[in-house]
C-alpha cells in the first residue's frame, strides 16, 4: 500500500470509506447493468496519487455516480493493492511512472470509451456530472470539455483555463457563484485533472508533448489542440467538487510562469523580447495578487528553459478534427429523433 498522510482529517475520511465502500459495492453488483460495458461510450480514469486517501473518496464518488455506458480504469504505478477488491467493478491498469500524466496516458491506452474524462487530485463526481459534459461533443469539432469545478461550499474554481495579461493558463470564472457567459467564452483549455476528451485527441496529445509534469501537459495539450483546429467548451452542468478552495494544481511559481512561457512560444512563437514584455505585465498583476513576483520573473526568463521544453513538443503527432471520424451521438437523443 502506498504511503497514507496521517492528519486527523485524513484519518476520518479514511475510516469512513470503508462504510461508503460497502454500500457502493453492493450497489455496483446488484446493478442488472454489467460493470465493463462492451462498448462503453465514456472511460472515466481515476489515477492514483500519493494521497491515497484523497484518491480513494475519488473514486468512491465515481462509483456512487458511475452513468450507464461507462467504464472506470484505475492508473496506478504499482503501488496500490486493491484493498477493497474491486476487481469486478474497476479496471485497474498499471503505469511505468507515478506522475498523474504518466498514469492518465496508461490509462488512455486501456480505455474503450470514445469519450475519457479524467478525475484526480481529490476532485469528487456529482450526480448527473457525465451527462452534461459528454452532450458538448455533438458538436464534431470540440475536443474536449471543462466541467464546473467548485468548492464543496459552492464558489466556483474553475470552468476551464485562458490566459491574459498578467498569467497563463489562469482559471476562468474563479471565485464566481455562477459562471458568467461572458467569462465562460474565455475559456480556451481544460486541466488535466478534471477534463473530458476525445480519445484518440488525448492519446496523440501525450505523443505531441511528452512533459510529465500536469500543469505543463494541461497547457500543451490545450495549444496543442486548438493548434490544430480542435475548439473547447463548457459544460455548467457538469459540477466537479473539490475539498480545496484553491486548485490544489495551480501555485504560482517563478518554474511555472517560465516553462509556460516557454511553451507557447515554442508553439506560437517569441524570445526575449517578448518574454521580457510578458515579465513586466504580468508584474503589474502582482499589485493586485492575480500572480506571483516568482512566476512573473519566470515568465520574464522564458527563453532559458526552450532548450528543455524544445525536446518534449512534437507538433506533427497530434490528430485534427479532419482525422477523426467517430461521430458521438446521446443515445436518448437519437431515441428522440427516430420518435419524432
Amino acid at each position: 500500500m502506498m504511503k497514507k498522510r496521517s492528519d486527523r482529517n485524513n484519518k476520518a475520511v479514511r475510516n469512513a470509506l470503508p462504510i461508503r465502500w460497502t454500500s457502493v459495492i453492493l450497489a455496483a453488483r446488484v446493478k442488472s447493468v454489467p460493470r465493463f460495458p462492451s462498448i462503453p461510450q465514456l472511460s472515466v480514469i481515476v489515477p492514483v496519487n500519493q494521497q491515497v486517501n484523497t484518491f480513494e473518496s475519488s473514486l468512491v464518488s465515481v462509483l456512487e455516480n458511475q452513468p450507464e455506458s461507462c467504464e472506470v480504469i484505475v492508473a496506478h504505478d504499482g503501488g496500490y493493492d486493491d484493498p477493497f477488491d474491486l476487481g469486478d467493478e474497476v479496471r485497474f491498469v498499471q503505469a511505468g511512472g507515478a506522475s498523474t500524466v504518466e498514469l492518465v496516458q496508461e490509462g488512455v491506452k486501456h480505455a474503450r470509451g470514445h469519450l475519457v474524462h479524467v478525475i484526480a487530485d481529490g476532485m469528487s463526481a456529482t450526480a448527473g456530472w457525465a451527462s452534461a459534459a459528454v452532450e458538448r461533443f455533438e458538436d464534431d469539432d470540440v475536443g474536449f470539455v471543462s466541467p464546473t469545478i467548485r468548492h464543496r461550499d459552492g464558489d466556483v474554481l474553475a470552468c476551464g483555463w485562458t490566459d491574459t495579461p498578467h498569467r497563463l493558463c489562469t482559471a476562468v470564472c474563479a471565485g464566481q457563484d455562477s459562471p458568467r457567459h461572458g467569462d465562460m467564452v474565455r475559456s480556451i483549455g481544460c486541466y488535466l485533472q478534471a477534463g473530458f476528451w476525445r480519445r484518440d485527441l488525448l492519446a496523440s496529445l501525450g505523443r505531441g508533448f511528452v512533459g510529465t509534469r500536469s500543469a505543463e501537459a494541461t497547457y500543451a495539450y490545450g495549444l496543442l489542440a486548438r493548434r490544430t483546429g480542435w475548439r473547447s467548451a463548457v459544460a455548467v452542468d457538469s459540477v466537479v467538487l473539490s475539498d480545496d478552495d484553491r486548485l490544489p494544481w495551480d501555485r504560482s511559481t517563478l518554474d511555472r510562469g517560465q516553462r509556460l512561457r516557454s511553451i507557447r512560444h515554442h508553439l506560437r512563437g517569441g524570445g526575449w523580447a517578448t518574454a521580457i514584455t510578458a515579465g513586466l505585465r504580468s508584474a503589474a498583476g502582482v499589485l493586485t495578487g492575480s500572480v506571483g513576483l516568482g512566476e512573473a520573473i519566470g515568465q520574464a526568463t522564458a527563453p532559458l528553459a526552450d532548450a528543455d521544453i524544445e525536446l518534449m513538443v512534437f507538433t506533427g503527432e497530434v490528430i485534427s478534427p479532419d482525422d477523426y471520424d467517430t461521430t458521438i451521438r446521446l443515445p436518448e437523443r437519437i431515441a428522440a429523433r427516430k420518435a419524432a
